[in-house]
């Protein structure tokens, strides 16, 4: 036998600002799956205040691979360039590495890259 009355189910709303909070705490390496267990929040809807976030045009670290970490990068003291100076850039990780070399005279054509 069913019980005569469930209490009607109340659908709960986020002030921007907690789902902003919420969406800021996910970054790459932090489970989602926890800030929102955390917080009394199923995952999806959490995930879904992220795609939002990004479609709104503002950006979030992508966390689709959980192995990107950031490097530590030495900046050299610059030297006086030459006409046959070149721009050399190495990037490595575990399993593979590139490297752009690239003379300073057609440095402009680079400009292109700028993120």
């Amino acid at each position: 036998m069913l019980p005569d009355a469930y209490p009607p189910r109340q659908r709960r709303h986020h002030s921007r600002e907690f789902k902003r909070q919420l969406v800021d705490q996910c970054q790459p390496g932090v489970s989602v799956a926890g800030i929102a267990m955390a917080n009394g929040i199923n995952t999806n809807l959490l995930q879904r205040w992220i795609r939002q976030h990004r479609a709104g045009g503002d950006t979030l670290p992508v966390r689709a691979n959980a192995a990107i970490k950031l490097v530590p990068v030495s900046v050299q003291q610059e030297q006086p360039s030459s006409v046959g100076s070149m721009i050399e850039i190495t990037l490595s990780g575990k399993r593979r590495s590139a490297a752009l070399r690239w003379p300073v005279s057609s440095v402009a054509a680079l400009a292109p890259m700028r993120a």
